[in-house]
């Protein structure tokens, strides 16, 4: 609960320096799955995948598991950006950019930038190929395409300025 209180205060932040303080952060349900099995039964989604987050409700695999993985503080950071990602663009944020910006907020860089595959993707074909992957590999790889698009965003642009696209549903490229 302190992780996510944090990643709240975070995301409070971040949101108030693109003069978005206004938007209500939304509360997170948290349900956090006794077996892989029933998470996959939950949410229809493999047992690799640590994490889903629809609306306000996140999803997870076992603590234990996240625990054992190394990625149990990383993956509720990623989870509540989704949450406040979906709340900011009333569900009109394409999924690379919500992937590749949660992964941002998230602090995830060191692990992705040390993936390779997908390199010098449009935002737009990351969509395309995140809708046709099945493989655990070919997500990672897009996700770190996903998360290599963000930062390229924020160095050009500013993160402030992403947010903002995001509240005004406008392409962001």
């Amino acid at each position: 609960m302190e992780t996510l209180e944090a990643s709240r205060d975070r995301l409070r932040r971040r949101l108030r320096s693109a003069n978005l303080g206004h938007i209500n952060l939304p509360d997170a349900n948290l349900i956090i799955h006794a077996t892989t099995a029933s998470f996959v039964a939950a949410t229809g989604q493999p047992g690799w995948v640590a994490a889903v987050t629809r609306g306000r409700t996140i999803n997870m695999q076992p603590v234990g598991v996240l625990v054992r993985r190394g990625i149990l503080a990383t993956t509720l950071r990623h989870e509540y950006a989704h949450a406040v990602i979906e709340a900011v663009g009333r569900g009109t944020t394409p999924r690379w950019l919500a992937e590749g910006l949660a992964a941002h907020v998230a602090g995830e860089g060191p692990m992705l930038n040390r993936i390779a595959g997908a390199e010098n993707l449009s935002g737009d074909e990351i969509e395309k190929r995140l809708q046709q992957s099945v493989s655990q590999q070919q997500m990672r790889e897009l996700y770190a395409a996903a998360y290599r698009a963000v930062r390229d965003l924020v160095r050009a642009k500013g993160e402030a300025s992403i947010w903002q696209r995001i509240a005004e549903n406008q392409k962001v490229h």
